[in-house]
């Protein structure tokens, strides 16, 4: 038996978890129910319809998200949350012959079967392996999703669904147990009590709706990074003093939801723990495509503060030479640790690789970017860049930054030309490098 021990991690804000008297009770009160298991013919079933299951995972995690907002018709009842629960865990992960959920009243406490679906072999059998998902990292009170396959480890992608879902699992329990209690103590009202169900399922739908989105929504982002099914298009920037193309940004696509900005993706990514794997599929994926671009052109790539410090981005960019490579690195993301960053950016640039910083002039983060970067390029945002043709404003600051590039040994490239005037002015400031739809729109290459 291989067993994979998932370390607790903290839930989201608006879990709320058991009390040790409330995960006694509700131990106490399953103990006396049986859990429901499969006979063996039903186990093999259950395998051939797993089989069937990973060809249409998009089918089944859609069915299993009705199925969980219909269980909050239920949510006074742990006993028949958690039986859902489990259920959707056979549905989105194919490989799942059994799951169960365990209660302890303490995190020293002995833990206690309170409900099994499927097949289950005992911790030292020889078959299988198992993963166990806390539900919670609560002092006063210890639990875990048990998820057990047949043929081999569980795979890092449903490990990740797993860790989502345990948190639906922890906030499903701590909501109706709370519930219980207050309708016990304080309503007077039984459990069963048709009108206070409804009640209770339209106030913490939107709860549960939000723990279930965050599991799909990682589910969705990994089988996109496993797959390669994200795309990416190059955009050319240009030497302004004689238009011609020096360089490529690249620039991440994705297969679907055209109407939701590449920015949320990234963010929805990073909320979910992707964050950094997300990014570097996307850088993988652009510098793959070197190949295709003019020899002495280089290619400039964006990443996060988080994903600059990750020893896989310094391995990811062993893919070129270090001469084509420009890292930008953006204002939108804080950073939390200037030395860190700056000692894991420090053997890439002694190496060749040029430093951009991006949004220039966007906010005061930008340039507390460049004070402690020391960039080799600062990008001016589109915001200065717009109507600087006009705006004596936007032209002294752009003129500010400007002399500053210059006695840094900076060099300044703007982004956003969207007109022959525009253009035009930057190049009488001394603007040397530009990218915009003036120029040249982002594209796949040839």
């Amino acid at each position: 038996m291989v067993i994979q021990r998932i370390e607790p991690e903290a839930l989201a804000a608006e879990d709320r978890r058991l009390t040790a008297n409330q995960a006694a009770r509700i131990a106490e009160q399953l103990a006396r129910r049986q859990p429901r298991r499969l006979t063996a013919s039903e186990a093999a079933a259950n395998g051939e319809a797993g089989r069937s299951r990973s060809r249409s995972r998009s089918r089944d995690e859609q069915t299993a998200a009705r199925a969980l907002r219909q269980s909050l018709e239920d949510v006074l009842d742990p006993a028949l949350v958690m039986a859902r629960v489990l259920e959707d865990v056979l549905a989105l992960v194919p490989s799942a012959t059994g799951a169960a959920i365990e209660l302890a009243p303490s995190p020293a406490g002995p833990s206690t079967l309170a409900w099994a679906v499927g097949s289950l072999a005992s911790d030292d059998g020889d078959a299988g392996a198992r993963v166990r998902v806390p539900l919670s990292a609560q002092a006063d009170f210890s639990g875990a999703l048990v998820v057990e396959a047949d043929g081999g480890p569980i795979s890092g992608r449903d490990t990740d669904l797993l860790r989502a879902v345990g948190q639906v699992a922890a906030a499903a329990l701590a909501a109706a147990a709370a519930i219980a209690d207050a309708t016990a103590s304080v309503l007077g009202r039984t459990r069963t009590d048709p009108t206070l169900t409804a009640l209770v399922a339209r106030t913490l739908g939107p709860v549960v709706d939000r723990h279930l989105g965050a599991a799909q929504l990682a589910a969705r982002i990994r089988q996109l990074i496993d797959t390669g099914g994200l795309d990416v298009v190059f955009q050319p920037i240009a030497a302004l003093d004689r238009t011609e193309v020096v360089g490529y940004e690249a620039l991440a696509r994705f297969p679907s939801d055209p109407e939701r900005p590449i920015e949320t993706w990234f963010a929805d990514a990073a909320a979910v723990g992707l964050g950094t794997d997300l990014e570097l599929a996307a850088i993988e994926e652009a510098l793959s495509r070197v190949g295709a671009l003019p020899v002495d052109a280089f290619i400039a790539v964006n990443v996060s503060p988080a994903t600059a410090v990750s020893p896989r981005f310094e391995t990811c960019c062993a893919a070129i030479e270090p001469e084509r490579l420009v890292i930008e690195v953006t204002e939108h993301a804080p950073v939390d640790d200037y030395v860190a960053l700056t000692d894991a950016l420090a053997a890439l640039r002694a190496r060749g690789v040029r430093l951009a910083i991006d949004d220039a002039g966007a906010g005061f983060a930008s340039l507390r970017h460049v004070l402690r970067l020391n960039p080799d390029l600062i990008k001016l945002d589109i915001s200065l860049t717009r109507r600087i043709d006009t705006d004596p404003v936007r032209r002294a600051l752009a003129t500010s930054l400007i002399a500053f590039a210059a006695e840094v040994g900076a060099t300044i490239l703007a982004e956003g030309i969207e007109s022959r005037w525009e253009l035009e002015a930057l190049r009488r400031l001394g603007v040397r490098y530009g990218q915009g739809y003036h120029l040249a729109r982002p594209a796949p290459l040839p």
